[in-house]
């Protein structure tokens, strides 16, 4: 999710920070990872992490209660959907282990899609990523995204006259 951090919406704002709230469904808790955590343990952008939790909830309560429609998230790896038997009130956490980013990057969303990676392929998330682990990180999601081969083109599509027909002027 993109955040303010508890900050005011003032006009001509936008969200800037990306953190990633993630619903642990075998300990039934919300976890919030956010890579620019303050030290003293406070984090910012918690609340916005409580607001979208609650939205998700709210809308799992509402779907789960109406008797006619199942809930829309299924796990993949069991028959039981997603919060059947959840009270629709977890707790949240804010991983104290979340890995850091340096002060002076902007490697949030590197992060985020980091963790994310973590979390799908079930490999525990290590409490820090290096510059060069980021750098090597981002270099692996570019090359995800060039060699695609449903979304993305080679060299000999590249050079066709039906790739560079659909390129504007």
């Amino acid at each position: 999710m993109n955040s303010l951090g508890n900050r005011p919406r003032v006009k001509n704002s936008n969200p800037y920070h990306w953190t990633i709230l993630f619903y642990d469904v075998h300990e039934q808790q919300w976890k919030h990872y956010n890579s620019l955590r303050k030290r003293n343990g406070a984090d910012p952008h918690l609340q916005d992490a409580i607001t979208v939790k609650k939205y998700v909830e709210e809308f799992m309560r509402h779907r789960h209660g109406d008797k006619t429609k199942q809930p829309s998230f299924n796990l993949f790896s069991s028959p039981r959907t997603l919060f059947q038997s959840h009270d629709f009130n977890a707790p949240i956490t804010s991983a104290q282990d979340a890995p850091q980013q340096f002060a002076t990057t902007v490697d949030c969303g590197i992060i985020v899609c980091y963790i994310m990676g973590k979390l799908a392929n079930h490999e525990p998330i290590p409490p820090s990523v290096s510059k060069d682990d980021a750098y090597e990180f981002r270099v692996h999601l570019v090359h995800v995204f060039l060699n695609d081969p449903p979304r993305s083109w080679s060299i000999a599509d590249w050079n066709s006259r039906e790739i560079q027909a659909h390129l504007p002027d």
